[in-house]
């Protein structure tokens, strides 16, 4: 099964209720506390797509098993980046190599998580989770990510492009703003 037919349960942890909650406390190892936390509920097959997430994240495996596919940033190019998103069109699990050819020279970093284990995922990061087992449950905590970690990665620039805008447009005086001749700009810096 490819990621187009699968679907997870997810929700924000903040959307769950205490009983639910008492005994999930993020990683202690991050320099600060996560800015948010999501549930992540699937069975056999469910896979989120490849994809790369602009926050550093960590996946904590509760029950089942998920198995992870990795691509650094540095390979960009080899993945068929959807334009103005985070999403691929390449399926590292199922891959057609007549369709995305260059998918064929990338270098994929494999890990299984049972439960009690953790995995860090840098910012920018392309991966693609799937459940393995009969059904799987995880917690995916987020902090939040420096400008530097964020133009570091090349498929994050975009995003960084986008961020600095909509600041200044926030920022500039309105009459400034209408005067403004870069009309690309402009419409990136229309939405957060």
């Amino acid at each position: 099964m490819g990621f187009e037919s699968s679907f997870y349960l997810n929700t924000s942890l903040s959307r769950l209720p205490a009983a639910l909650t008492d005994d999930v406390a993020p990683p202690r190892w991050y320099r600060t506390e996560p800015t948010h936390g999501f549930m992540w509920c699937g069975v056999l097959g469910t896979s989120s797509g490849l994809h790369f997430d602009n926050a550093p994240n960590c996946n904590v495996q509760v029950l089942g098993r998920k198995h992870f596919i990795l691509f650094p940033p540095s390979q960009s190019r080899l993945m068929y980046q959807m334009p103005r998103t985070a999403r691929c069109r390449f399926d590292p699990a199922v891959p057609d190599f007549d369709r995305f050819p260059r998918a064929r020279n990338a270098t994929a970093w494999h890990c299984t998580l049972t439960p009690g284990e953790s995995l860090l995922i840098p910012v920018g990061w392309y991966h693609q989770v799937t459940v393995v087992s009969p059904w799987a449950l995880n917690i995916n905590f987020f902090w939040e990510r420096s400008f530097l970690e964020m133009v570091a990665a090349a498929n994050m620039r975009q995003f960084a492009l986008k961020k600095g805008c909509y600041m200044l447009r926030r920022t500039l005086d309105p009459r400034l703003w209408a005067q403004w001749r870069r009309p690309g700009l402009r419409e990136l810096a229309e939405t957060p």
